[in-house]
């Protein structure tokens, strides 16, 4: 299967070199990622995968946190040399897994972070991996109004997190602050025929942090797709993984290569409770050329997207993978996001309370 063929190609890159006494062969690197996006269900996700049998769980390496057994940040924090330096370290998450199982890494901002496509493919390959095709890449998106106001509120909660200043502040400024930020960019960018022609306009304003800027998810994909091949991915959104979990299990582990597991059931991670607001329309007005963009990329790339079946002919913003894409969908007087955060199963033995991710 697709996981086999990646272990072979593991082994015979040379990546994995033998001991002195020939008999210990190098933990080896992941052979697929979940990309993300945060507060989209990545971790879900990720804990879900887990009950598989044939999935490795990563060892948390002495002085880091409890998380780091799905979230190791290595591909998002450093220089590039300071990621050569350290890929033993990071092997060391993988030491436990045999060859035989998936080894798979899920920090949720590696799909908004610019650099780690491109540090990928050349730390693979200057350590022996030469054909990238088999890794595979995993995203979960999550309408993008409500999944910066789940980040907002998740940061919040955490003091101890280093940006918890960042969300001591309502919600109403943040969106202002941030809105100013990408305007002002923007207009910069609109000025840069160079730039233009080169980049879109994400890559020039390199704005991949803050709550609003990592639900841009089209200029995103399309910026990985510039390393790595579209059918490496699939896509799903957190709508998908909550109410069509048998469907998606069947498809998320064809693309993995693993095999039919039907006792994986689905599970939320990292949830809160708390009121949406009602999002000013200048939020709306942000995402809606995005969400256009991520509608014309399903349309280019019908088979990277889960559900992306439309007629021929018809307009991409009616695909089903929109459903609950507010941008797409009519909106009368207050918006009311909490009844997309319910998870409807069919499975009676194992039913998962309403809640928000």
């Amino acid at each position: 299967n697709k996981m086999q063929a990646f272990n072979a190609f593991v082994l015979l890159s040379g990546a994995a070199t033998a001991t002195a006494a020939g008999a210990q062969r190098s933990p080896l690197p992941p052979s697929a990622y979940v990309l993300g996006a945060a507060k989209s269900g990545s971790t879900s996700l990720f804990d879900t995968l887990l009950q598989h049998p044939d999935v490795c769980r990563n060892k948390v390496l002495k002085g880091e946190p409890a998380f780091a057994f799905k979230e190791i940040h290595f591909w998002g924090e450093g220089t590039y040399q300071e990621k050569f330096q350290g890929w033993n370290r990071y092997l060391k998450h993988f030491q436990e897994c045999n060859a035989t199982q998936l080894r798979i890494e899920g920090t949720p901002n590696y799909l908004n972070e610019l650099e780690a496509p491109s540090d990928m493919v050349k730390l693979y390959k200057e350590k022996g991996f030469t054909n990238l095709d088999h890794l595979r890449f995993v995203a979960i998106l999550r309408e993008p109004t409500s999944r910066a106001y789940s980040l907002y509120e998740h940061t919040k909660r955490h003091t101890e997190d280093k940006w918890h200043f960042y969300a001591d502040r309502p919600f109403q400024v943040l969106v202002k602050e941030e809105i100013g930020w990408w305007n002002d960019c923007n207009r910069d960018y609109r000025r840069n025929t160079t730039a233009m022609a080169t980049q879109t306009v994400w890559e020039y304003c390199r704005f991949v942090t803050g709550a609003f800027f990592p639900g841009m998810y089209s200029y995103q994909l399309r910026h990985w797709f510039k390393f790595f091949k579209p059918e490496q991915f699939k896509v799903f959104t957190l709508d998908q993984y909550m109410n069509r979990w048998p469907e998606v299990r069947v498809v998320l582990s064809e693309h993995l290569g693993l095999r039919e597991y039907p006792d994986m059931a689905p599970t939320l991670s990292n949830t809160g409770k708390y009121e949406q607001p009602d999002f000013p329309r200048e939020l709306y007005d942000l995402y809606t050329p995005v969400n256009r963009d991520l509608a014309k990329l399903v349309s280019e790339y019908p088979d990277v997207f889960f559900g992306s079946d439309v007629a021929e002919g018809a307009d991409p913003e009616t695909n089903a993978f929109f459903k609950n894409f507010l941008t797409f969908a009519p909106r009368v007087g207050r918006v009311n996001l909490t009844k997309h955060d319910h998870l409807q199963r069919s499975n009676a033995k194992n039913v998962l309370e309403p809640t928000h991710v």
